[in-house]
């Protein structure tokens, strides 16, 4: 068509100028700092990672594709999956592979479609739990749960062409709707712990008082890894260097590694827990629903400990 071209050239200069909004800002703060987002990016990228196995991996597929009907997962994965969601992700492979079958005997491309793409799903679901660095959390594996909803979406059509034409539309309609507000509903927000800038500005307050130079980090809750997320940036931003012990070193980077020279160390713990080495140390922060365990390296049994409310 005639008119083609200058509609393409708006399209492709409005892309382009949102393309450079995007990448306008880390930009900007990679030029500005020492190190910024991207070098972070590009060292996380090249590093070496240690991954999970497939039994690892294929449970976290199982909890995740089972969130509909079954709700969220916890943060914490369970150490077998319950028979409800094996039933439930084995129903959505069978159903899937009836729509594959069914549609090409039919040539039905899209009964084909959505069939294989749930099974491709579910197999890419698997490998990329495998490759999450880090423990596998619950929030990490929401999306897998729209692998079995294509498989669903397929038997709900293949359903509907089975019954009058008066009412296709409406089993269709329906079943849509079904599957988008479950998908919608079952990945709702489990951060019981929001991160607190509060308890960051009592860790840097606690390191300056004894002019601490580096801390070392340790996260003793899996839930507190959001607040120890900004305790480790408020930490830098004051100047303080910032390692990580135990596993968590793998969410950061290897030159976070504790070295034994640290000057503090600083453990983050729900409420109530009871913390290896901690068993005698006071705790505050029950309101926050974090406390800050603050005591001075090395001598171990010469520490305080302090909270946020």
């Amino acid at each position: 068509p005639t008119g083609s071209h200058p509609v393409r050239a708006v399209v492709t200069a409005a892309g382009l100028t949102a393309l450079a909004l995007v990448w306008l800002p880390p930009l900007v703060e990679q030029a500005r700092a020492s190190v910024g987002n991207l070098t972070s990016l590009a060292r996380f990228a090249v590093g070496a990672h240690a991954g999970h196995p497939f039994g690892e991996a294929l449970l976290g597929y199982t909890v995740g594709a089972s969130a509909f009907p079954f709700g969220k997962p916890g943060l914490e994965l369970p150490e077998v999956a319950g028979p409800g969601s094996v039933l439930v992700v084995v129903a959505s492979l069978v159903g899937a592979m009836v729509c594959v079958l069914l549609g090409r005997r039919s040539a039905d491309r899209l009964m084909a479609a959505l069939g294989a793409t749930s099974l491709l799903a579910a197999a890419v679901g698997v490998v990329a739990a495998s490759r999450i660095v880090g423990p596998l959390l619950g929030y990490l594996l929401y999306w897998m749960v729209a692998a079995p909803g294509l498989a669903w979406l397929g038997l709900g059509i293949l359903a509907a062409r089975r019954v009058p034409p008066a009412l296709g539309a409406p089993v269709v309609a329906c079943l849509a709707f079904a599957v988008a507000a479950g998908l919608a509903m079952s990945p709702a927000s489990l951060d019981r712990h929001p991160p607190s800038a509060l308890a960051g500005s009592l860790a840097v307050a606690q390191a300056r008082s004894v002019t601490a130079d580096s801390v070392s980090l340790r996260i003793a809750s899996k839930a507190q890894w959001p607040t120890a997320a900004g305790v480790s940036a408020a930490l830098e931003r004051a100047g303080v260097r910032v390692r990580v012990q135990g596993g968590w070193i793998s969410m950061y980077s290897a030159d976070r590694r504790p070295r034994g020279d640290e000057d503090l160390e600083i453990i983050l713990s729900d409420p109530g827990a009871i913390v290896p080495g901690l068993a005698s140390a006071r705790g505050f922060g029950d309101r926050l629903g974090t406390v800050v365990h603050v005591r001075r390296l090395p001598t171990a049994d010469a520490g305080m400990t302090v909270g946020a409310r």
